[in-house]
C-alpha cells in the first residue's frame, strides 16, 4: 500500500522489482504528478510542449515518449485496475 507518494517521485519501480510483491495499491490522485510521477507511476504521457514541439520544458520529449510507448508498469509485466467504488 502506497499512500500519497511525493509529487514527482515514483516508488513503483522498486515495488514492481520486488519478487514477493504480487499486488500493490496506490492511494492518491491518479494520472498526474500530484501523487507520484505522471509517467513513471501512472503511465500518463505528458502533454506536448517543448522547443521541438513549439513549447519549452516538454517532459514528453525529455522522456522520449509518444502514445505508442509502453507504460512502465506494462513493460514490467503488470496491469492497472482502478477501484471505482473507492472515492473521497
Amino acid at each position: 500500500l502506497v499512500s500519497w507518494m511525493p509529487s514527482g517521485v515514483d516508488f513503483t519501480l522498486d515495488i514492481r522489482a520486488c519478487p514477493s510483491v504480487r499486488h500493490y495499491v496506490l492511494v492518491g490522485p491518479a494520472d498526474s504528478a500530484t501523487c507520484g510521477d505522471g509517467w513513471a507511476t501512472w503511465g500518463k504521457v505528458p502533454k506536448i510542449g517543448c522547443a521541438r514541439c513549439g513549447y519549452e520544458g516538454c517532459e514528453r520529449c525529455d522522456y522520449g515518449l509518444d502514445e505508442s510507448t509502453a507504460k512502465p508498469f506494462v513493460r514490467d509485466g503488470w496491469s492497472r485496475t482502478e477501484c471505482k467504488h473507492v472515492h473521497d
